[in-house]
């Protein structure tokens, strides 16, 4: 599928999404060796395609009408937590991308991690989560500052694993991303895989890949008495990545057979990871 129906069919999936069209020539995500130079980007359509899906996830607690007249309506931290996560990794991957307006993913990706700091307060501020919830709502259209840094920051500095395991829907409470569901469910499934789920399976692979990068730099989860383990973790996380990229690359192309070798290797890469490391955070 060409590039152009590609983000139509995309932004069909968030049908309020203003999507700025992805460059006939900007980098494609593919099945790059560790040790490949050319960075792997999210397309610009997808990257907004899930932006607004994390925010959706984000804001709905907002509409429900509080449970008494005594208290205000409040958006969950863990919930809020993960998916400020998920929009910080899609606006960090997009800032270096070619043609990128790198200051509107930096505008972005602050408010991400500004609303994850105050999300840590104990007590915060209902009006700030409000102003910065809104700010990301508004992506793209985003007012940018031109004195932020445009220097990429370490996103451990300010989220941990029980963000990321929010994000799978298998370690939180909170289940409004599930990625873990929806892969396992493609990959059980016995019917060819259609065009509209190659399209989400294409969306969840670059969620994936961009997790994994995290999981990388997330080795000292192992605890000490098994530190001789942790290259092993980074080992592991990488094999995730990069499958991840290659399946958002075959989902791209449509193939159905391809697509479940690719779901195939993703989900043992997946199961090889819990096997070893599920009890490091019990």
């Amino acid at each position: 599928m060409n590039t152009s129906v590609r983000c139509v069919v995309i932004a069909v999936l968030c049908p309020m999404l203003a999507v700025v069209m992805l460059s006939p020539g900007e980098a494609q995500p593919g099945p790059a060796g560790l040790g490949e130079a050319k960075p792997q980007v999210v397309p610009d359509c997808a990257a907004l395609a899930i932006v607004k899906e994390a925010n959706k996830f984000i804001r709905e607690p907002l509409s429900k009408p509080p449970r008494s007249v005594f208290r205000q309506v409040e958006i969950p931290p863990a919930r809020a937590r993960a998916n400020a996560l998920m929009i910080a990794l899609v606006a960090q991957n997009r800032m270096g991308a070619p043609g990128a307006d790198t200051r509107r993913f930096v505008a972005l990706r602050d408010a991400a991690l500004q609303l994850a700091t105050e999300l840590r307060k104990n007590p915060r501020s209902l009006n700030e989560v409000r102003r910065l919830v809104d700010v990301m709502n508004r992506f793209p259209d985003i007012l940018v500052d031109r004195d932020a840094s445009l220097a990429l920051v370490r996103l451990k500095d300010t989220f941990n694993h029980d963000d990321i395991g929010g994000l799978f829907g298998s370690c939180s409470a909170d289940k409004s991303q599930r990625i873990e569901r929806e892969l396992f469910w493609l990959a059980r499934q016995k019917t060819p895989i259609t065009a509209e789920q190659a399209d989400k399976l294409e969306l969840v692979s670059y969620k994936v890949a961009l997790i994994g990068e995290m999981l990388r730099e997330l080795d000292d989860f192992v605890p000490a008495k098994r530190q001789d383990e942790r290259p092993e973790w980074v080992r592991q996380a990488s094999n995730v990545h990069q499958n991840a990229w290659q399946l958002a690359a075959t989902a791209r192309g449509g193939n159905s057979a391809e697509m479940r070798r690719g779901l195939g290797k993703l989900t043992e890469a997946c199961n090889s990871c819990h096997a070893q490391f599920r009890e490091c955070g019990e």
